[in-house]
């Protein structure tokens, strides 16, 4: 067996935060990888002239050591981007922020009245003003018309099943009459009731996408002497006596075993249980199969085309139900070297659900389906078009988010993982809450105790899709 004082599983955004801490700190470290290259879902693509995200990648800055390490990680490459989101409704292309637009945020005259109307009606209506879900919470607010247009359609397609399902943002509260008028609005509608403090005021963006952060990342780690073990498989993570002992890999198809002070997995958890000899009990081996959050797979359409981008926007998220896209990511509006001068780039998203049909698509099929939705929407002129490329990533949940980590089957299978000391978990939704996961299991490995929770921990700077 090879002892380490760190063995980490996946080299994703955590996994290489972490591995990057640790070797700065002088540790002895090695990140198994089951890919041929670093990255996971942080790793961009280079098409031509073109680099691609895989999807909608945002940096948030919820965390100040973690915006630190992007500066030093990124220097200048750490580009601040006007930060412009819309809503696709009804055949307009809509604002999600007035400032850009004014009041009205680009919608029709119809539209507008239709709101005006719906929102006196939630006002006005007699019976309960309590809001125990996330649909209660935004029609009582501003009227079933704003609801509609600015959350219903993306949150099913996002979630994958009713909004109604949903928590309300701020937990069950009394919605006063007329309670918006004069508050601030956040950017997705909501009133902003976190402290002027947290609130997200500084967005940036990798220079060359979100696999420029992989790459130094991994270069910083190789130069501080981490070993990487890419194209090599986890056959088991080994336990005993409350302590996480060793790991059975398989490379070039010799099995051997690394052992560790720490085992650091950002392994999603359950992939992991899968892994875990002695087998778990048998109440967390395997979640359940009626949860949506277990059943995601994810489909990327990209459209690469001569001339400027038709709309303004970072990206467009499709309320509508008549199209089956659920946003589209516009990579020349993020003020980057990712897309050449005078020309488009768009990533067409499909949030699926295992039996939607989406995945079975043959690539020519879907490809199909993306350019004939975003020409219906206005997004793309398809004469225009010289590239593409088309991605289906089975059980890779692009959309999944914090809450999904509240599952009560999330919840005992992370505590059954905690129970084993020196088992570090940081697989985390959200690069930002990757890289702090990153970097509190190196500070556990390096002083030998639990990892920071936070990780886990709804901030006040909370995005409402974080």
């Amino acid at each position: 067996m090879t002892h380490y004082d760190a063995v980490i599983l996946g080299a994703g955004p955590s996994g290489l935060t972490a591995a990057y801490c640790l070797g700065k700190a002088g540790a002895r470290v090695i990140v198994v990888e089951r890919g041929a290259n670093a990255g996971g879902l942080m790793r961009s693509i280079k098409r031509g002239d073109f680099v691609l995200d895989l999807g909608r990648k945002e940096l948030y800055t919820r965390f100040p050591e973690v915006d630190a390490l992007w500066h030093e990680l990124l220097g200048e490459d750490y580009r601040r981007y006007a930060h412009r989101s819309g809503v696709l409704y009804g055949g307009q292309v809509v604002d999600k922020e007035a400032k850009f637009q004014g009041p009205a945020r680009g919608m029709g005259l119809g539209l507008q009245a239709d709101m005006g109307l719906a929102f006196l009606w939630a006002q006005l209506k007699p019976g309960s003003r309590t809001a125990n879900n996330f649909e209660e919470y935004y029609t009582l607010r501003y009227g079933k018309t704003f609801y509609d247009c600015f959350h219903y359609g993306y949150m099913r397609k996002f979630e994958g099943f009713e909004p109604a399902k949903l928590p309300a943002p701020y937990g069950v509260q009394e919605i006063p009459r007329f309670a918006f008028l004069g508050n601030r609005l956040s950017a997705n509608g909501a009133v902003d009731e976190r402290p002027v403090e947290s609130r997200q005021m500084d967005w940036r963006h990798p220079a060359y996408g979100t696999g420029q952060l992989v790459e130094n990342l991994e270069a910083g780690a190789r130069r501080f002497g981490v070993e990487f073990a890419l194209n090599t498989e986890v056959l088991a993570l080994n336990v005993g006596d409350g302590k996480a002992r060793s790991v059975t890999i398989r490379r070039d198809g010799v099995e051997s075993e690394l052992g560790g002070r720490s085992i650091i997995t950002s392994l999603p958890i359950p992939m992991l249980m899968k892994m875990i000899r002695p087998e778990p009990p048998e109440s967390v081996q395997k979640p359940p199969q009626q949860e949506t959050a277990f059943k995601k797979s994810t489909a990327l359409v990209y459209l690469m085309a001569t001339g400027e981008p038709a709309f303004p926007h970072n990206w467009v998220e499709v309320t509508d139900m008549s199209y089956k896209m659920g946003r589209v990511v516009n990579y020349g509006t993020w003020n980057c070297k990712m897309v050449p001068a005078g020309k488009t780039a768009l990533c067409v998203e499909y949030f699926c659900v295992e039996g939607d049909g989406i995945m079975e698509l043959s690539k020519e099929d879907l490809l199909k389906l993306a350019t004939a939705e975003a020409e219906r929407a206005g997004l793309i002129d398809p004469s225009k078009i010289i590239d593409s490329l088309v991605l289906q990533l089975p059980h890779a949940n692009a959309a999944t988010v914090i809450h999904d980590w509240k599952l009560d089957w999330m919840v005992k299978a992370s505590a059954y993982v905690r129970s084993f000391e020196g088992l570090l978990e940081t697989n985390r939704p959200g690069l930002d809450r990757a890289a702090i996961a990153g970097i509190d299991a190196a500070k556990a490995c390096l002083a030998g105790g639990p990892m920071d929770p936070r990780s886990l921990e709804n901030a006040k700077s909370e995005n409402a899709k974080g």
